[in-house]
């Protein structure tokens, strides 16, 4: 589909709009879902992993990076 046709009808620009609403929300339900089991298990993973408390950051973070990079595109509109 053309983007000449998408762009004068405002149906289908609705229809596409919705559609990567709805892919966006999965993706950021999913790594909030993936951040809490995280966080929930954090002392685990303290335990576990012999990290400290800076260490276990470290880690959050790398999740979120590497979230962002493979899905930055897709939820760029979504402020975190």
């Amino acid at each position: 589909m053309s983007l000449s046709r998408i762009l004068q009808n405002p149906e289908l620009q609705a229809s596409i709009k919705s559609e990567h609403e709805a892919k966006s929300a999965k993706i950021a339900e999913h790594f909030s879902d993936r951040i809490s089991h995280i966080c929930h298990a954090k002392n685990d993973i303290i335990v576990h992993d012999n990290l400290n408390e800076i260490d276990f950051q470290k880690m959050l973070d790398e999740e979120f990076f590497d979230f962002a990079a493979k899905h930055g595109n897709a939820i760029s509109h979504i402020f975190l």
